[in-house]
């Protein structure tokens, strides 16, 4: 006896099972919606230890943080860096004027130092080349 597969009947299994899987997933969202299966879910997920490490694997804390902690010392960081980029930008002309005035305060010494290192490396009759060039004249 050969049995044959009546398209009605696939048809309405598929929808049976359609309407179960839809029920069941209703059932399921129904209830992890309450407050407290939510409630669960997000303390843990703050609690929840976060892998902090540099790029070759090591551990940047001394004991593991949680995701909570992790995030709200990364928002305070990059918080804080923002103000300070922001701060240096607004001040750029004053800081460089600074900057130039340090420069000048302390050329002579700096100048000093140079000659003097220069002196010492020639006495030691190594470390500079000193070539002189006329124009006009061929190299030889």
């Amino acid at each position: 006896m050969t049995h044959t597969t009546n398209q009605p009947e696939a048809d309405i299994n598929e929808i049976i099972s359609s309407a179960v899987n839809a029920r069941v997933e209703a059932a399921v969202l129904e209830a992890m919606s309450g407050d407290q299966v939510m409630g669960r879910y997000v303390t843990a997920a703050l609690s929840a230890p976060v892998k902090n490490e540099d790029r070759y694997g090591r551990s940047r804390t001394a004991k593991p943080e949680t995701f909570l902690h992790h995030t709200v010392r990364s928002s305070i960081q990059k918080a804080t860096t923002d103000a300070v980029k922001r701060v240096l930008a607004e001040s750029e002309a004053e800081l460089e004027d600074l900057v130039r005035k340090a420069i000048k305060a302390q050329a002579g010494d700096l100048a000093k130092k140079i000659s003097q290192a220069m002196c010492d490396q020639a006495s030691r009759g190594y470390g500079i080349q000193v070539q002189v060039s006329i124009p006009g004249e061929d190299d030889y």
